[in-house]
């Protein structure tokens, strides 16, 4: 149900979907409210919410409640307009009235779950989930954000296979597709078959995961990759690629098929055996020389690569920017020249920065694939990205590559330290408070400041 989900869950199905679904939500919605004018309000509170109107929702569903005060579903939607405002602690209270008054309220369970997960309390996130599970087995929200929890704590026999309930999401969270051949579970003998290989949800999860490739085709296989154009070239210098087919065109015949981030699975990856040399992707050779000669001018100095938001689009936008007038303080550090490798409508950020002097290069207008962002981060010695596809691509280049973490980080980051099994070169630097990038900022400035004098 629409809201029984947390706000991430809502804004990716509000993207991707916009409304279709959400009837059949406002139904279910209004089959469980007694009273026809409670019925009307609740309805009219929903749509609120579906607008993007949190204010007037959270106003609207307030006023129900002193109207019909035991009224479940009211409470947890209250409590997830708390969760998005960042008030965990009236979103707690809303979400354990709702309990008190409907213990099988499964929506209710998951989004304390979710609020705990966003606080980094894992242990009592699991504890919520499995106590919605106990009542659905087969709630796929759930299950979903248990898999994100138990693959954060590297407990990763478990993890991959709860993953696979992303499958299961209402409208599917994740990029559709028929299966129309037999999935490939890592059981099946593979030697001399083609494997189609797709790329499923965004650019950093393909570049993380198709270092999986050369496995696939160490079995026998014949490896072909479905990807967005942006990554096809690139994509094309794997180990173990035979051919890359952009979506949505005629594919060649192939015998299996499976989706390239449940390949973990069937490989059985542990931490220990997470595959993780570098490089496995191998930007134009000339194209790196042809950017160094362009960079020459700032040969004595660390030349440093730097972004600083991810995709607006993207479900938890917020959590993965930091403003570039913060991260301008990095600017003065001695030694270093900076270029931009942020993607977008930056233009007026860089300008307005480097009004009184240079402070960063900015050549992105020449970047139109990965390919081209990989060639010039192959002339640079350093980057410092917040979590996008970049930090993924610097550290498929086998590039240093430090990566600003939010309080709350995707999975595939753990949940502490400084370092991370997936890529040999990355050093992560982790907010010890929501939404304050001050003292990553001031740690990564000290950092820099050191990698500076050692180059001296």
């Amino acid at each position: 149900m629409l809201h029984s989900l947390a706000a991430e869950f809502l804004a990716a199905i509000r993207q991707r979907l916009k409304s279709l679904g959400l009837l059949v939500v406002r139904a279910r919605a209004a089959s469980s409210v007694v009273h026809d004018n409670a019925n009307k309000q609740f309805l009219r509170c929903v749509q609120f919410s579906d607008r993007g109107e949190f204010d007037q929702a959270r106003v609207c569903y307030l006023k129900l409640l002193q109207i019909h005060p035991q009224h479940a579903k009211t409470h947890n939607n209250l409590g997830i307009i708390y969760h998005r405002e960042g008030n965990p602690a009236e979103a707690s209270k809303a979400l354990k009235t709702a309990l008190k008054i409907d213990p099988s309220l499964t929506e209710a369970y998951v989004n304390l779950g979710n609020l705990m997960q966003d606080q980094q309390d894992l242990e009592n996130a699991l504890k919520y989930y499995d106590a919605a599970l106990r009542l659905d087995p087969k709630l796929a929200h759930a299950r979903y954000s248990r898999a994100t929890i138990l693959l954060a704590m590297g407990r990763f026999d478990e993890g991959w296979r709860e993953y696979e309930w992303r499958w299961q999401l209402p409208h599917e969270l994740f990029v559709s597709r028929h299966f129309t051949r037999p999935r490939w579970d890592g059981s099946q003998d593979i030697n001399r078959k083609k494997i189609l290989l797709f790329a499923e949800q965004g650019f950093g999860d393909t570049l993380q995961f198709i270092r999986y490739a050369p496995m696939v085709a160490a079995r026998g296989a014949h490896v072909i990759i479905e990807c967005r154009h942006e990554l096809s070239s690139l994509l094309q210098t794997a180990e173990g690629i035979h051919s890359v087919a952009p979506p949505g065109q005629p594919l060649p015949e192939f015998e299996y098929e499976t989706p390239i981030m449940s390949l973990p699975l069937a490989f059985k990856t542990a931490v220990a055996t997470i595959p993780a040399k570098v490089p496995y992707l191998f930007p134009d050779e000339a194209a790196i020389h042809a950017w160094r000669s362009r960079l020459r001018s700032d040969v004595d100095k660390l030349k440093v690569g730097l972004v600083w938001a991810g995709d607006p689009g993207f479900v938890r936008a917020r959590d993965k920017s930091c403003p570039l007038a913060q991260l301008a303080r990095l600017f003065d550090v001695a030694g270093c020249a900076f270029f931009s490798l942020q993607k977008g409508d930056t233009d007026k950020y860089v300008a307005t920065l480097n009004d009184s002097r240079r402070m960063i290069t900015d050549y992105t207008s020449e970047l139109k694939t990965f390919n081209d962002t990989a060639a010039l981060i192959g002339a640079l010695d350093l980057v410092i990205t917040i979590d996008t596809a970049v930090a993924h691509l610097a550290g498929a280049l086998a590039k240093p590559v430090w990566v600003l973490l939010p309080f709350c980080p995707d999975w595939r980051w753990s949940i502490e330290g400084e370092h991370t099994p997936w890529y040999p070169t990355m050093r992560l630097f982790r907010q010890h408070a929501a939404g304050n990038w001050d003292r990553v900022i001031e740690q990564v400035r000290q950092a820099l400041t050191e990698l500076g004098s050692q180059r001296a």
